[in-house]
């Protein structure tokens, strides 16, 4: 990985590059996996701008991105959930720095907040059908359990990950 990539909490003018990051990984990652309607709505309504700002205005979830040479390349989002205990952590990157170490940065940051804040356990859902998901999470996880969800109105298998931190 390039030594010009920075972590760092996520800024007002990071939005659009966390959007674009977002929109590349999501469908090169579901294509084939989501109905495309499925990943629509999600990409429209979780990464909303006014969604991403309100975001980065909390507490109770933080936004850390992977800057190279100003551009966002990757972001990780870190949550506590009602137990404090427990966090949650989501991470992409964009598919062309995918295998690069941009998502271990991602990974370490996060868990750095959580501790920071508390959390002992993260726990991780990923479609099954998330190859390079599963691949990540498999490296830095215990895989726990397998569940069912739904998603744009079809059930899918969800691969569960967690992982003490404190």
């Amino acid at each position: 990985m390039p030594n010009d990539v920075t972590v760092r909490r996520m800024e007002a003018d990071d939005l659009d590059g966390i959007r674009r990051v977002a929109e590349r990984a999501w469908r090169e990652t579901y294509d084939g996996v989501l109905p495309e309607d499925a990943v629509e709505t999600m990409l429209e309504t979780h990464y909303a701008p006014e969604v991403l700002s309100e975001i980065r205005r909390s507490d109770a979830e933080r936004l850390f991105v992977a800057a190279d040479e100003g551009d966002v390349v990757g972001y990780a989002a870190s949550g506590g959930s009602d137990a404090a205990v427990e966090g949650e952590i989501s991470i992409y990157v964009a598919p062309d720095r995918w295998g690069s170490g941009i998502g271990e940065r991602l990974l370490d940051r996060a868990v750095e907040d959580l501790s920071a804040r508390g959390v002992d356990r993260v726990e991780e859902s990923v479609l099954a059908e998330n190859e390079v998901g599963r691949a990540f999470y498999e490296k830095h996880f215990e895989r726990t359990d397998e569940r069912e969800i739904e998603v744009g109105g079809e059930t899918t298998a969800v691969n569960v990950y967690e992982r003490e931190i404190a």
